[in-house]
């Protein structure tokens, strides 16, 4: 909203709903250029141990906002969940947000140690990893060359531009992410094919996705190629494991 200060809104809500806060933050589309007037107060919230653990979504003083709320030991969880995932929204929340609360410190310390995190970037992708992501765009390539329906080519189609975006980060060893900010991060990693990759999406939106296959097939070929047969993953322990 224009006029409001995000931060001081943002800072009273934390004030009047978590008084017993260790630490909060402010991150997310606000703080930046993109910011536009349906952006929302994303707020981390850290509290004592044994406090509840939640997400919630509220408006408060006209403003969409986003909590994510955990305690010491639920946030470093968190963290470790999505980092082995190689996609941190808290990371980057904490890591790049304005501290709103810092009772002791810890947000101080947080802050610091999320954004050399995000600096260091996600542990080097496996073989398998990499086949994964492979496989997955070959066989959505696949679809696109035997479609026939448009609205299943644009569906088709969105899901390559996802595949290739994913593919390209984590070959090249970059955060992923989901939403508005997958392309923000394909952009800043390779701001030509971020263009191109869009100029095609759009071509087969419109009924010609030859230059969307181009590009798959280029990135395929960047490492190792197309693979489909051969592909081979053993089931997790999880499901072939004995009964609970």
């Amino acid at each position: 909203m224009e006029g409001v200060d995000p931060i001081n809104i943002a800072a009273t809500l934390v004030a009047k709903r978590f008084p017993e806060a260790l630490a909060a933050f402010l991150g997310g589309s606000v703080l930046t250029a993109a910011r536009t007037t349906t952006t929302d107060l994303d707020i981390v919230v850290i509290r004592p141990d044994g406090h509840d653990t939640f997400r919630e979504t509220l408006r408060y003083r006209e403003w969409p906002v986003e909590l994510f709320v955990s305690t010491p030991t639920t946030y470093a969880r968190f963290l470790h969940r999505e980092i082995a995932a190689r996609a941190s929204p808290l990371l980057h929340m904490v890591g790049h947000g304005v501290i709103l609360a810092d009772s002791d410190g810890s947000a101080i310390r947080l802050r610091h140690d999320a954004a050399q995190r995000i600096t260091q970037g996600p542990d080097p992708a496996t073989p398998q990893q990499i086949d994964d992501l492979r496989y997955r765009l070959s066989d959505l390539l696949d679809d696109l060359d035997g479609a026939t329906d448009p609205d299943e080519t644009i569906v088709i189609a969105t899901a390559i531009f996802t595949a290739i975006a994913e593919l390209v980060l984590t070959v090249g060893g970059y955060w992923l992410a989901g939403g508005k900010w997958l392309g923000r991060r394909l952009r800043t990693a390779d701001p030509d094919l971020h263009t191109a990759l869009l100029d095609a999406f759009r071509g087969a939106a419109g009924g010609d996705p030859r230059s969307l296959r181009a590009i798959g097939y280029q990135v395929l070929d960047r490492v190792g190629g197309r693979l489909l047969e051969g592909y081979h993953r053993i089931a997790p322990p999880d499901i072939t494991g004995p009964p609970a």
